[in-house]
This record gives C-alpha cells, structure tokens and sequence, in this order.
C-alpha cells in the first residue's frame, strides 16, 4: 500500500513521476503518456497525492493541510490550474480536473477542515474554468490537445475524475458532453473507450447508491 511517508517524500523531492508512478500501481488509471503528461504539471502531482492522502486518513493532517494551502496557491486568475510548459493563465482541463477532484474529495471526506470556505470557492472556480474549457460539441479542450483524438481521451479521463462530482455536473454542460459519447460510442479508441466505460459505470453505481437511499437522481 501506497504509504503517507512515501507521498510526502516524494512531492518534498519534486519527484512528482515518482508519485505518480506509486499512485498507478495503487489503484489510478493512468497509462503511460498521460502519467507523463501530468508528471510535467505541479498541481496535478499535488492535488492526485492529497487526493489520496484523504483517501487514507479520517480528518485533516499537516500533510493534507499543506498540500491543500500549495494547490490554492497555485490556481491562476481564471479559477483553472496550468501546466509547465504553458501561460499560467492557461487553463488545462486535466489538471484542473485533477485539482477539482482533490478537493471534492477533501469537502466530503475530512468535514473539519479549517477553511473550508475557501476550499469551495476554490473549488467552484475550477468547475467554472473546466466549463469555459468546453467546446461547442460539448468536449473539453486543452493548450495541449492536438487532434480530436488527444480531446477524447482527455476529455473521457475527465469523467473518470470529477464525473460523479454533482457540483460538476451542474457546473459544466453535462447533458451536452454525455450525448457526444452517446453518439460517438462506436468510433472511440481503446484509450478514450476505457474511460467512458469506467465513467458510465461510476455514474451506474451512483444512481444505484441514490436509489437505494431513497434519494432523487439528479439530472443529467
């Protein structure tokens, strides 16, 4: 198991390849060129470490803390969080969807956080930038995204992240994005194919968990 000791060496290291490659052999589905594409983002490599770190604590730690007050301090103008070799005020949806997913998971999993106004804040300013990154045809789109295919796939990764978070859903236009995939099915390769199934069964369990609960499903 992927150890507290070993996350936070490994970001004190800048190590961040190193994190990202314990993160995959603990559970993250990340395949090789999209492990070095975030390894190349700081704020991805934080915000995919605390996420875990929640992950494996019950309430706030000085590690969590830290890592949380460095990813504030990391978004840019726009709400959105950036790569290396982009303008900071640049907007990278897989990073920041990484920073959203972080921090959704440190609101629902460590209630006793201090400034937990500021982590919504923050957090819904990402959700917002997320939304202006999307296209007309309802997929995200990135400074680094070269091709439709680079879109897809990213875009399906992003869903895999951040699908199941409702302030998400709300935030951006969701029903926009699933019809894209709905209608593309057929044409997606292996990659982006993975991902959307990963995603459709996140959100299955959901609507399976609410109605069980008893609660209403939320719109798509």
């Amino acid at each position: 198991m992927l150890s507290l000791h070993t996350i936070e060496r490994a970001i004190e290291n800048r190590d961040l390849d190193r994190l990202l490659r314990e993160l995959t052999a603990n559970g993250l589905d990340l395949p090789l060129p999209l492990r070095v594409r975030l390894s190349s983002s700081e704020a991805a490599g934080l915000a995919l470490g605390l996420r875990r770190v929640v992950e494996l604590t019950y309430s706030p730690t000085p590690l969590s803390r830290d890592l949380t007050a460095r990813l504030l301090s990391l978004q840019n103008a726009r709400g959105g969080f950036g790569e290396a070799d982009h303008p900071a005020a640049a907007t990278d949806p897989l990073t920041t969807a990484c920073v959203v997913s972080a921090l959704s998971k440190l609101l629902s999993d460590h209630r006793s956080i201090d400034n937990r106004d500021e982590v919504y804040a923050a957090r819904d300013r990402a959700i917002a930038a997320l939304a202006s990154c999307q296209a007309g045809d309802g997929l995200l789109v990135g400074p680094g995204d070269r091709t439709l295919t680079d879109r897809v796939r990213h875009t399906a990764f992003v869903l895999t992240l951040v699908g199941g978070c409702p302030a998400f859903r709300a935030g951006v236009r969701w029903a926009d994005l699933l019809n894209w995939f709905d209608e593309h099915a057929e044409e997606l390769d292996p990659v982006a194919e993975h991902y959307w199934t990963v995603a459709q069964a996140g959100e299955s369990a959901r609507r399976k968990a609410d109605a069980l609960l008893g609660l209403p499903l939320l719109a798509a």
